[in-house]
């Protein structure tokens, strides 16, 4: 499942079953039969999560990126590999890099709850990660040696609802430190 071609986005409506929700839903798949990050290679995360990475020279990463031009949005899953540090992560990232405070309605089919819900049902233990003024920047899910972390923001700040409605914006998994 990996190519060999060089990495660069598709258009989300080249991939029409990929969604953001489903790409989560395919991260997620991933972390669930993973029992340590010694398993991680490109070839396992393709097969996982049945998407064509493609190598990005530039990152040293392997990635499968799609775009949707109406709403800006970009959303991918990458693969990185430290041989020098010795660690492996895979992450899911969300982002519109012309509006970083856009709306995240669009890539938040599968809210902060969903994965939160996700994680817990798979054994994993939640743990907030604070700020130097308390707040809670980021979660941590333990599972064993595994250690998904969790970046969020709320939706949007135009309104109660949107304000209090958490998405991710990335997660990833890693061995725990």
């Amino acid at each position: 499942m990996t190519s060999p071609d060089t990495f660069k986005p598709s258009l989300a409506s080249d991939y029409p079953d990929i969604t953001p929700e489903e790409m989560g839903r395919r991260f997620l798949k991933l972390v669930d039969g993973l029992k340590s990050v010694d398993a991680l290679t490109p070839e396992y995360v393709a097969a996982q999560t049945n998407l064509p990475l493609k190598y990005a020279p530039a990152g040293k990463v392997h990635s499968f990126t799609l775009h949707e031009p109406k709403s800006g949005w970009y959303y991918g899953l990458d693969y990185y590999q430290s041989p020098t540090a010795g660690w492996k992560t895979v992450s899911v990232e969300f982002n519109n890099p012309a509006n970083p405070s856009a709306d995240m309605a669009p890539v938040c089919g599968l809210d902060f709850d969903g994965y939160a819900a996700a994680l817990k049902g798979m054994g994993f233990t939640m743990t907030p990660t604070y700020d130097m003024h308390g707040n809670v920047v980021e979660y941590h899910f333990y599972r064993g040696e595994l250690d998904v972390s969790v970046g969020y923001r709320e939706q949007a700040r135009s309104t109660q609802a949107e304000q209090t409605h958490f998405c991710v914006e990335s997660i990833s998994v890693h061995g725990a430190k």
